[in-house]
């Protein structure tokens, strides 16, 4: 009988090491899925190095006067969800590898989740 395992890790380069090494160990695993749980997340690692704020600094009668501000990028702007990025690992295998997949997990950093 097949079982579905579902694991949590802190980012997903551990998830994916996690991955490797139940297909390297046990063959008749099958990886359903490795995503992360805040795709919106994996976009922040794009390199951003400044920032550009329109600034107004005053208006006069004719003329409406701006400043141009160039500030490096700061990440502490962000919400705490956004920079997170856990990720998930699902996968199906026999029911005599289920010990062997969770030993696997848990010792690449993983967190088993247990259906509800």
């Amino acid at each position: 009988m097949k079982e579905t395992i579902q694991a949590e890790f802190e980012n997903l380069d551990s998830a994916e090491a996690a991955a490797r090494a139940i297909k390297k160990q046990i063959h008749d695993a099958k990886i359903m899925a490795i995503y992360p749980e805040h795709p919106e997340s994996i976009r922040l690692t794009r390199p951003h190095s400044k920032r550009f704020t329109l600034l107004p600094t005053a208006v006069l009668s004719q003329n409406y006067i701006t400043a141009l501000i160039e500030t490096e990028y700061d990440f502490e702007d962000l919400n705490e969800v956004q920079k997170r990025q856990t990720s998930m690992v699902q996968l199906v295998c026999g029911h005599a590898s289920v010990p062997a997949a969770h030993r696997i997990l848990t010792g690449q950093g993983g967190t088993i989740r247990f259906p509800s």
